[in-house]
């Protein structure tokens, strides 16, 4: 079933997919509605990375399951996630797109995703952490003047105590950053990003 979903995501039979899922959303399946659109997705992360499908195959393959996903929410007492990631943008970045469309992917992934926004401070970044035990920090950046934001607010966060993995991502993204943030990993690509927190973060109900 999970190849049904994949192929009609693939060729962007949208209304194929979520009338399928209201289907069986509509006769009590909702938890295995939503583990086959999310096993679905990791085959689009897979194709992208053999590059048979592009950035806009992944990006509308995050929408369609994220749209499918709220089908099957709106049925479930619980909900299982692969674990919880604190993303944002830090100071003096301005750039939105790459986080969101990384957050979009998430999501459709299976992870519990918490974005903070754009231009986060470390204060509020550390409270989102003392919020969220466990949670994976991804921050993201994309000019030359997020290097030693970043880089204040890993030492922010530790300094506070916090010792969560945290990722540098963007298109600045490279083991010289990672490095001098003091952050433990780098993430250039979206699957980058997945692979790491696939690793890291610890499966929650919600």
């Amino acid at each position: 079933m999970s190849n049904y979903f994949y192929a009609r995501i693939i060729n962007m039979e949208e209304q194929e997919v979520l009338n399928r899922v209201q289907e069986m959303v509509d006769a009590g399946q909702a938890a295995e509605a939503l583990a086959q659109c999310r096993e679905a997705m990791k085959m689009v992360v897979k194709a992208y990375e053999r590059r048979d499908t592009y950035l806009d195959g992944l990006l509308d393959g995050a929408r369609i399951v994220n749209r499918a996903a709220a089908i099957c929410y709106g049925k479930m007492d619980a909900i299982p996630y692969l674990g919880e990631v604190i993303t944002c943008t830090v100071e003096d970045d301005v750039h939105q797109n790459g986080r969101l469309m990384a957050v979009s992917v998430l999501q459709a992934y299976g992870f519990h995703t918490n974005d903070l926004g754009g231009e986060v401070s470390p204060k509020r970044i550390i409270e989102a952490l003392k919020q969220t035990e466990g949670a994976v920090l991804a921050l993201s950046g994309l000019v030359s003047s997020c290097i030693d934001s970043m880089k204040r607010t890993v030492s922010a966060v530790r300094a506070a105590g916090l010792d969560p993995i945290i990722i540098v991502c963007g298109g600045l993204a490279c083991a010289h950053l990672r490095e001098y943030s003091g952050a433990q990993y780098y993430a250039k690509l979206i699957p980058d990003t997945i692979e790491i927190c696939s690793r890291h973060c610890t499966p929650v109900t919600l």
